[in-house]
């Protein structure tokens, strides 16, 4: 229930995440991590870190369940799981966001403000950007 919960709150984190995984549970946290998260968030899944015979696996979680059923050694091991960031929805400028590129605009080209409000709030400049010339036209 506590795991379920920690792969379901992934859904809305921007950052990645890391997990140690036990072998006997890798494929039951993987499947897991199949029905909690979208395919866009990538996951990466690293096997025997420092050693001879380690191995990365990336992408989505059912591509990685599929590379753990296709061989039972596959699942044996230690593992490292690393989950990407969600995808930020770009639709969603906060008001916040809004409000500093209005401001910047004045005394800014936008293509420069669209930088800067991007930056600081880790959002696409060409989102901020579009968000400013739709404004702009609706004015």
């Amino acid at each position: 229930q506590a795991k379920q919960q920690a792969i379901e709150a992934l859904q809305h984190s921007y950052c990645t995440s890391v997990f140690y995984e036990a072998p006997r549970r890798v494929l039951d946290t993987m499947k897991m991590m199949e029905r909690c998260l979208p395919d866009t968030i990538t996951i990466v899944m690293a096997k025997e870190i420092t050693k001879t015979f380690e191995t990365f696996i990336s992408g989505s979680a059912s591509k990685i369940i599929e590379w753990l059923e296709a061989e039972p050694a596959h699942q044996k091991g230690e593992f490292v799981l690393m989950v990407g960031p969600a995808e930020k929805d770009m639709s969603e400028i906060s008001i916040e966001a809004q409000q500093l590129m209005t401001h910047l605009q004045l005394h800014l080209p936008p293509k420069k403000a669209a930088g800067i409000v991007a930056e600081h709030y880790g959002l696409k400049k060409n989102a901020i950007y579009q968000w400013s010339l739709m404004s702009l036209q609706t004015q």
